[in-house]
C-alpha cells in the first residue's frame, strides 16, 4: 500500500519526499513512523491529491463522515472495497455468534422530532448487506417511535445500532422484543448502557470500534476483555505527541489503511482516544487488544491546573452509583462551559433518587476540589443528539 501510494496518489508522493522516506524504507513496522501523520484537515484541503492519478470521481461510491470530530470529510471507495468492508462487518459479527439466519435489524442516525414512517417496503429496500437479504437497516431521520414499531414487527434476533439509540430504546420507549445478541457502534458503550440493555432486552451485548473511512477495526469478542483488532486490513497505532504510548496508557488513534487503493489513508488520525493493552484473551485470538476506546479527542474536560478528564475518567463519578441502580438516571452529559465551569445535565431515570444523586455530587466536587470549578447539576427533560444522531458524553464550549 505505501508503494502504491507513492507511485500513483500525488499527496503521498510529495509527502514522502519531503521526509527522504522511500517505499523500500518500509522494512518493519517501526519504519512506518517515519511516515508524517495525515489529519482529516489534510484530507479536506487536499482532497484531489489523495485520490490514484487519472480518477474519475463520478464513477465511484461517495462517502461522508459524520463530523463529530468536528471536520466531516469526504471519500471515495470503489466496489472491491465496498465488498471488502462489509465482509468485515459480517465477520466481526459471525465470530461473535450471528448466523447467516439470523434477522438483523440494524439502526444509524435517527431523530426522535421526525415523523417519517417505516414501512415494509422501505425495510425491503435498506437491505444491511447484499449477502444478507434478510437484514432490515434503518439509516436517516426517523422518529423513536417509528424503529419501535418495526423492531415490534420484524422481532430480530440480532440487533446493530448506535450506543445511544440502544439507551433510548431501553428508558423512553421499549420495544416488545427478545433478541439473542446486541452490538454496540457509533460511540462509547458506557457501562451503564450495557447494564441497562442487558437488564431490559436480556441479551448479551458486544462493542464493535470503526469509522466511515476504514468500516471495522476491531470488535468484543464473548469474553468481553477488550476490542480484538483486525490486523488484516489495518495497521492501528495509538500515539503522543507523535510518539507510540506504551501499553495501558492512552494515545491518539493512527490507521493506516490496508485495501482501499482509490483512495489511500497512510497514518491517518482519527480523533479518537484508545488505550491498547499487550494481555492477551482467554478467547484465544492472538490479535491485538485495544483495551478501551476513551472517546473523540475534542470530547474532554480541560480543568484549570492543565488536568485533561475524558469520558473514562469520569465514570468513576457515577459508579457503584448508577452502576447498582441503573435507573436513577435515564441520560447524563457533562459540558464544560469555561475553564472554571462545568455543568452536568441529567435527565431522571424511572427510580431517581435525590440521596444517591447527592452522592454522585459529593464525589465530583471532592475530584474537582483544589481546582477553582464552579460545578452546577441541571436536571432536564431531554439530552440533545448531535446531526450525526449520536448523544456526546462530553461537550466542551471553551474557545480555542
Amino acid at each position: 500500500m505505501v508503494k502504491h501510494a507513492y507511485t500513483y496518489v500525488p499527496y503521498y508522493h510529495r509527502l514522502f519526499d519531503s521526509v527522504k522516506f522511500k517505499p523500500e524504507d518500509l522494512r518493519d513496522i517501526e519504519d512506518l513512523r517515519r511516515i508524517p501523520i495525515t489529519t482529516k484537515l489534510d484530507v479536506k484541503e487536499n482532497f484531489a491529491e489523495f485520490l490514484v492519478q487519472g480518477t474519475d470521481q463520478s464513477k465511484y461510491t461517495s462517502c461522508w463522515t459524520s463530523g463529530s470530530t468536528g471536520i466531516p470529510m469526504n471519500f471515495l471507495v470503489d466496489r472491491k472495497t465496498s465488498c471488502y468492508s462489509l465482509s468485515l462487518h459480517l465477520y466481526g459479527l459471525i465470530e461473535c455468534g450471528v448466523k447467516l439466519t439470523d434477522k438483523i435489524f440494524a439502526m444509524g442516525n435517527t431523530s426522535p422530532t421526525l415523523q417519517s414512517k417505516i414501512t415494509e417496503t422501505r425495510l425491503r429496500q435498506l437491505s444491511f448487506l447484499a449477502l444478507r437479504p434478510n437484514t432490515v437497516q434503518v439509516i436517516g431521520r426517523v422518529s423513536l417511535s417509528e424503529i419501535v414499531k418495526a423492531l415490534n414487527r420484524t422481532k430480530p434476533d440480532v440487533v446493530y445500532s448506535f450506543s445511544n439509540i440502544l439507551e433510548d430504546l431501553c428508558v423512553i420507549e421499549v420495544p416488545q422484543i427478545s433478541p439473542r445478541l446486541v452490538f454496540s457502534t457509533g460511540g462509547i458503550l458506557t457501562e451503564h448502557c450495557r447494564k441497562l440493555v442487558e437488564s431490559v432486552l436480556s441479551a448479551e451485548v458486544f462493542d464493535t470500534y470503526g469509522s466511515t473511512e476504514f468500516w471495522r477495526l476491531a470488535f468484543e469478542c464473548n469474553e468481553h476483555s477488550g476490542l480484538h483488532m483486525i490486523t488484516d486490513c489495518a495497521v492501528v497505532e495509538c500515539v503522543k505527541e507523535g510518539d507510540t504510548v506504551s501499553p495501558g496508557e492512552a494515545g491518539e488513534v493512527v490507521v493506516t489503511g490496508l485495501y482501499n487503493h482509490l483512495m489511500p489513508l497512510i497514518r491517518y488520525e482519527l480523533g479518537d482516544i484508545a488505550v491498547q493493552s499487550d494481555e492477551s484473551c482467554a478467547c484465544g485470538r492472538n490479535w491485538p487488544l485495544i483495551k478501551m476506546i476513551q472517546g473523540r479527542k475534542n470530547d474532554q474536560l480541560t480543568l484549570p491546573s492543565g488536568r485533561v478528564l475524558r469520558g473514562r475518567d469520569t465514570w468513576p463519578w457515577f459508579f457503584p452509583e448508577i452502576k447498582e441502580h441503573i435507573w436513577c438516571i435515564s441520560q447524563y452529559q457533562i459540558v464544560q462551559e469555561a475553564l472554571d465551569k462545568i455543568v452536568l445535565r441529567i435527565v431522571k431515570g424511572k427510580q431517581y433518587d435525590d440521596k444517591l444523586m447527592q452522592q454522585i455530587i459529593n464525589k465530583i466536587e471532592k475530584d474537582l476540589r483544589g481546582e477553582n470549578v464552579t460545578f452546577t447539576l441541571e436536571i432536564i427533560k431531554e439530552i440533545p443528539k448531535e446531526k450525526s444522531g449520536k448523544r456526546r458524553q462530553i461537550i466542551n464550549n471553551i474557545t480555542p
